[in-house]
């Protein structure tokens, strides 16, 4: 989540806050425009970005294994990301799950038992962990075992086309999403023809019948 001061400053959260703060309190991650990615949407937790009560969160989420809680200085090295981002204004929050590269706008309280409360239940799910398989759902240790013991190149070339596979899959739900966008306005300006012939043959009805 990304939230912050009046003053400027972006937080992240994996939880990420937007906030001017001239040092992350313990337990929340201080991010910029050289980290943020690696920080955040590399992280493979997921995240929020508010004063004490976030750096309350922070305390709380502290080496958590899938939370992350972030500040951001938007008005110092994390000017970019926070522009990057949408940030508009001050405080801002947004959250991050595992994986979503642009973030979702953190809507609801922001004291401490809010944002934990909001943590807990959207952001606070198992990760897998490929070296323990704890937190891994059967199909995901399936996938563990069938490539284990083999070299780095192969398990990169193996990510390749798992990261290609993706892209198509991306790209073709986008074409499809266009694609039904387009049918839908051309359906909506057919609806409204055929409205406004009905309501006019209604009219001349009406005239003719007189």
């Amino acid at each position: 989540m990304v939230s912050s001061r009046v003053s400027g400053a972006l937080r992240a959260l994996i939880f990420a806050a937007l906030i001017a703060l001239a040092s992350a309190a313990k337990g929340v991650v201080q991010a910029g425009d050289s980290n943020f990615d690696r920080l955040v949407l590399g992280s493979g937790k997921n995240a929020f970005s508010m004063k004490p009560d976030w750096d309350k969160l922070g305390g709380h989420y502290a080496d958590h294994p899938s939370v992350l809680i972030v500040d951001v200085d938007c008005t110092a090295d994390g000017q970019g990301t926070c522009q990057r981002m949408g940030v508009q204004g001050y405080p801002t929050i947004k959250y991050f799950m595992s994986g979503d590269k642009k973030g979702k706008d953190y809507q609801q309280g922001r004291d401490f038992n809010s944002l934990k409360s909001f943590a807990e239940s959207k952001l606070n799910k198992p990760v897998c962990d490929a070296a323990t398989k704890k937190g891994c759902a059967k199909n995901e240790i399936a996938f563990i075992e069938k490539h284990e013991g083999k070299s780095a190149d192969a398990l990169k070339e193996v990510a390749k086309e798992k990261a290609d596979e993706l892209k198509e899959i991306r790209k073709a739900r986008s074409e499809a999403e266009s694609e039904l966008k387009q049918k839908q306005r051309e359906w909506k300006k057919r609806e409204n023809a055929l409205n406004r012939a009905t309501n006019i043959l209604k009219q001349m009805q009406k005239t003719a019948s007189a």
